[in-house]
């Protein structure tokens, strides 16, 4: 009994050196790249076809996709947003404090040029491209050919938000004293994802359930101690979680369609109340507005087409985004308006993703100029 005793005493005094050295092993394996299915593990003749380069100058998109999905810090607490993209200054992705994109010819955040601040989700920052890649840079590249040294664009695109989140966003800038001259718009895709109504963040449970626990003493002391060491041993948990991944069970019932076509009328209600409210605000305060139906790749895009092909795992979520948009345009529940910009049919013979959804350089650079060119159509530069 004595001799049992003493070994797990033992065995827990040298559990928290086991565990450090399990945490130090992980952050190792965490640096290489055979363990991962990302596309920063791409060859690079598959690499070369998305972004539509020589083969031997594939690295540079290597680096930036590290940086997109592994070395950024991920989403930071914001209040009202629930979160926003965590402030990062790497190399080929740069998000400054107050929340934009940094891109090509960026101007500081106090200049005295005119601004446009630009709206979206992950589409709009940029996820899978360089700052000098995204929507934002082409946008402020095509301005500057027309007028140099008017223009400051501000990309406050960020992944997962829709045309609720963006409104809020722009709300929130304004009553700081921000006002830009033009505001951009770009949707679609997000809205049918996160197409629950009354509106919910993709963090809203984490909230909750976080509330739950610090309105009582004890659970606030152990939350304290959980999170102290989830935060300590975070690379072993992120091991285990990519390396069990694989093994887990993917059922997928599709919804019913009457009850999926109930809720996504809803989700267009909430689309068009979005731009009647952001219409109002801008014409309340003299600030031009621009609202963009974005490309998404299961609506007019032969899937074919792609660089490289995409599982059905991965297309499963695309499934409310299709007959979002075959209400919004087969059924004609779009509300139209001089300020709104269809491209949710923009034709490109080139390859249109990176990866599931998000733009290509080429792609972001056609779009770039045809919100331009609806700008100066509607003179507002």
């Amino acid at each position: 009994m004595l001799r049992t005793l003493k070994s797990v005493l033992v065995f827990i005094g040298l559990l928290p050196c086991l565990l450090l050295v399990l945490e130090g092993v992980a952050m190792l394996v965490l640096q290489g790249d055979w363990w991962r299915d990302d596309p920063a593990t791409y060859s690079d003749a598959t690499l070369a076809r998305i972004y539509e380069v020589p083969p031997d100058a594939t690295d540079s998109y290597r680096d930036m996709l590290r940086e997109t999905w592994r070395q950024r810090g991920g989403l930071l607490y914001a209040p009202f947003l629930e979160f926003r993209e965590a402030d990062f200054d790497g190399k080929y992705i740069k998000v400054s404090p107050i929340g934009y994109r940094q891109g090509a010819g960026q101007q500081p955040w106090t200049t005295s040029r005119s601004k446009v601040f630009l709206f979206g989700g992950s589409t709009m920052f940029g996820y899978g491209v360089k700052s000098e890649e995204t929507i934002g840079s082409g946008v402020q590249t095509f301005l500057d050919h027309r007028q140099p040294d008017r223009w400051a664009v501000f990309n406050f695109g960020a992944g997962s938000y829709y045309s609720t989140s963006e409104r809020i966003l722009f709300q929130q800038l304004l009553t700081a004293g921000k006002h830009p001259e033009i505001a951009v718009f770009m949707d679609g895709y997000n809205d049918f994802y996160f197409y629950k109504v009354p509106d919910e963040t993709p963090t809203a449970h984490y909230f909750r359930k976080m509330t739950a626990l610090v309105s009582d003493s004890f659970f606030r002391r152990l939350d304290g101690l959980v999170q102290g060491i989830s935060q300590t041993f975070r690379h072993t948990r992120q091991l285990l979680i990519s390396l069990l991944k694989p093994l887990l069970p993917i059922a997928y019932i599709p919804p019913d369609k009457d009850e999926m076509d109930a809720t996504l009328h809803k989700t267009v209600a909430r689309i068009n109340t979005n731009h009647r409210m952001l219409r109002a605000i801008c014409k309340e305060l003299s600030i031009h507005c621009l609202f963009i139906v974005q490309p998404v790749p299961n609506y007019m895009f032969d899937d074919s087409l792609r660089a490289d092909k995409v599982t059905a795992t991965h297309a499963m979520g695309m499934a409310p985004s299709d007959r979002g948009y075959q209400l919004l345009f087969d059924h004609g529940l779009l509300e139209m308006a001089p300020d709104i910009l269809l491209l949710h049919d923009l034709p490109y013979s080139g390859n249109r993703y990176v990866d599931i959804v998000h733009y290509s350089p080429s792609y972001n650079r056609l779009i770039a100029e045809k919100i331009v060119e609806a700008l100066t159509a509607r003179g507002y530069n």
